[in-house]
């Protein structure tokens, strides 16, 4: 779900490949540290910014840009925003497969990314509340999420990230017939226990034990 951490997750193993200190687990043994190194310079992350095609159609904001979209599928028009789900998938694949071609490892971050792609070794969902969620985007609003700042509360915040979770829940299900609250297949980590360098730890320690790395 948005908000819980997929792209901090890649950018920590990534971080922590180039040697780089722990961001969060202050306290990371440095044998542990030794293994990501390994990695340097074959780590990729792709996340095709959503944000970028948002604001070709005019729309800033995520919930808004979605409803939109929804809207689209339903009237059939205008026609490029009723077709932008399969371009965007299409578009990631495209990206992605040029990734490949350069790296042992790459993150793919986007929301259907998991269902839509192939040949993808290891699945991971993270798990996170909503006021969780809420509460660790709280305090990085005006750097990391500017478009967060409009909201007076965490408890705004929380109700925010709810309904746009019912929103894309519906929506993935109405356009592609993907349930994305479904754990099947998936590696789970628990993303409120368990801070960004920890859980590339986890994924690591995960891609060894089935000897994808």
């Amino acid at each position: 779900m948005s908000g819980t951490g997929k792209d901090s997750t890649a950018r920590a193993f990534d971080n922590l490949s180039h040697g780089n200190e722990p961001v969060f687990w202050k306290g990371m043994p440095s044998v542990q540290r030794n293994e990501f190194m390994k990695f340097k310079d074959k780590v990729a992350h792709i996340n095709p910014s959503l944000k970028d095609y948002m604001r070709q159609f005019g729309y800033n904001d995520v919930k808004e840009f979605a409803n939109a979209i929804k809207q689209a599928n339903c009237d059939g028009k205008p026609e490029k925003l009723a077709n932008f789900d399969k371009f965007f998938d299409d578009e990631q694949k495209r990206i992605v497969e040029k990734a490949l071609s350069k790296n042992d490892i790459v993150f793919v971050t986007t929301r259907l990314g998991a269902w839509m792609l192939d040949n993808i070794n290891i699945k991971v969902m993270l798990i996170k509340t909503s006021i969780n969620r809420a509460k660790d985007a709280w305090g990085r609003r005006d750097k990391d999420r500017p478009d967060l700042m409009k909201f007076e509360s965490i408890e705004q915040l929380s109700d925010y990230f709810n309904e746009r979770d019912e929103g894309d829940i519906a929506r993935y299900k109405q356009v592609y017939n993907i349930d994305i609250e479904n754990h099947d297949g998936f590696y789970t980590i628990d993303a409120h226990a368990n801070d960004p360098d920890k859980r590339a730890w986890i994924i690591l320690q995960e891609l060894k034990k089935k000897k994808l790395v």
